[in-house]
């Protein structure tokens, strides 16, 4: 996943942008995923931005900007997550999650912007969840 981030200290904002991700995995017997991104800025679990939906492809050009309100002070405890979905189009599953991208913004100079490119990492709860369902039902 291609991305940068960049914070502005007149404004107290961090901008995202999210450029484009490459040759992401099929779930299940998709051939084509039809991906989106939903971004955290953690520990805060309950608001979170999304991407729109980019359909039937494994390399999605994103070209998306979101932007956070958060303190200089309060940077260096925050942690930049993106998760990757794949919508099924089924309204009674939940959409597959192909993956995520954690950034911990302590490790960045963001005093300048960052470009950055990172593999997307399995998620370990579905994993977790996919090991088990596999062991229960063979």
């Amino acid at each position: 996943m291609q991305f940068s981030l960049e914070y502005d200290m007149d404004t107290s904002i961090l901008a995202l942008e999210l450029m484009q991700a490459n040759d992401l995995s099929p779930v299940g017997r998709e051939t084509s995923p039809s991906p989106y991104v939903i971004v955290r800025l953690l520990p805060d679990m309950s608001n979170y931005l999304q991407t729109r939906v980019h359909r039937q492809t494994r390399s999605p050009f994103l070209d998306e900007r979101f932007i956070f309100d958060v303190g200089w002070s309060q940077l260096a405890s925050r942690t930049v997550q993106m998760k990757i979905y794949h919508e099924n189009g089924d309204a009674s599953r939940r959409d597959d999650c192909i993956g995520l991208i954690t950034v911990p913004l302590d490790q960045l100079d963001l005093t300048t912007k960052c470009l950055l490119c990172k593999g997307i990492s399995p998620d370990d709860k579905q994993v977790l969840l996919l090991s088990y369902y596999y062991y229960y039902y063979y």
